[in-house]
C-alpha cells in the first residue's frame, strides 16, 4: 500500500533540495494556488514550463531519500529527470488537494493537451496517485501509442500496468514491447502478470518470426519458462 500523503511529501522535499531559489518560489505560489484559490490555467502553465524553470539535468535519489519512498510503498524511481519530476510532483500536489472531480479534469487535460514529455509526466505519475484506477483510460491509451518514449513512459520502470490492467490489455502491451525491442526486463511485475495466455501469445509471435525468416527477440525466453529471470 502506499502512503499517498507522505509520498507527495517526500517528493516535495526532492525538489526543494534541487531547484533553483527562483523554483522552489514558484512551487510555494503554486502550493497556495491549490489550497486557497484554484487556477488551472495558471497550474497548466507551470506544469507546461517545467523544463524551463527546473532545468533537464539527469537525477537520482540519494540512498536516503529511496529508503524514505520505500517505507511508503514507492520501491521504483518515479523519475531520472528533473523537470519530469518536477511535474510527477505537482500533480501528485494537486491530488492531494483538489476535489476528485477537478483533478480528475485536470489530469486528463494535461495529458490531451500536452507535448510528449508532459505525455510521459502523467503516466509516470500515475501509480503515485490515490484511486488511480480511474485513469486506466489514460493508460490504455498510452499502451497503443506508436510513439516510443510514450510507450516506455507507461511499460518500463511503471508498476501501473502490472497492477490495473486486464489480462488481454497487460498481454497486448507485453507482445508490442517485444514488437518494438522494449527490454521485458523493464516491465515491473512481469513475473506476477505471467499467465498461461501470455505464454501462447509470445509462442506464436517467436513462430511467425521464426517462418518469416526474422530474429526472435531474446527476452521472450522471460516469457516462456525462465522465471528465475523476471523480476
Amino acid at each position: 500500500m502506499i502512503d499517498f500523503p507522505a509520498v507527495c511529501q517526500l517528493l516535495r522535499q526532492c525538489i526543494s533540495r534541487r531547484a533553483t531559489l527562483p523554483a522552489r518560489q514558484q512551487f510555494e505560489a503554486m502550493e497556495r494556488d491549490i489550497r486557497v484559490q484554484w487556477n488551472e490555467t495558471r497550474f497548466q502553465q507551470w506544469f507546461a514550463t517545467a523544463s524551463r524553470t527546473l532545468g533537464q539535468e539527469k537525477i537520482s535519489l540519494t540512498m536516503e531519500e529511496a529508503a524514505g519512498l520505500a517505507q511508503c510503498g514507492v520501491r521504483w524511481p518515479p523519475s531520472d529527470a528533473l523537470d519530469e519530476f518536477g511535474r510527477i510532483t505537482m500533480l501528485t500536489m494537486a491530488a492531494s488537494q483538489l476535489s476528485d472531480h477537478t483533478f480528475h479534469s485536470l489530469l486528463h487535460s494535461c495529458y490531451e493537451n500536452g507535448d510528449s514529455p508532459e505525455r510521459r509526466a502523467v503516466l509516470r505519475a500515475l501509480p503515485l496517485l490515490p484511486d488511480a484506477r480511474r485513469f486506466l483510460h489514460v493508460a490504455l491509451d498510452a499502451g497503443r501509442s506508436h510513439i516510443q518514449p510514450i510507450f516506455e513512459a507507461l511499460a518500463c520502470e511503471n508498476p501501473y500496468p502490472s497492477v490495473y490492467f486486464p489480462e488481454l490489455n497487460f498481454n497486448h502491451m507485453i507482445l508490442k514491447a517485444l514488437f518494438t525491442g522494449t527490454a521485458l526486463r523493464r516491465v515491473l511485475g512481469l513475473k506476477t502478470r505471467l499467465s498461461p495466455e501470455l505464454r501462447r501469445m509470445a509462442n506464436d509471435y517467436a513462430t511467425e518470426r521464426q517462418a518469416a525468416g526474422r530474429n526472435v527477440p531474446a527476452d521472450i525466453a522471460l516469457l516462456l519458462g525462465q522465471m528465475e529471470a523476471i523480476r
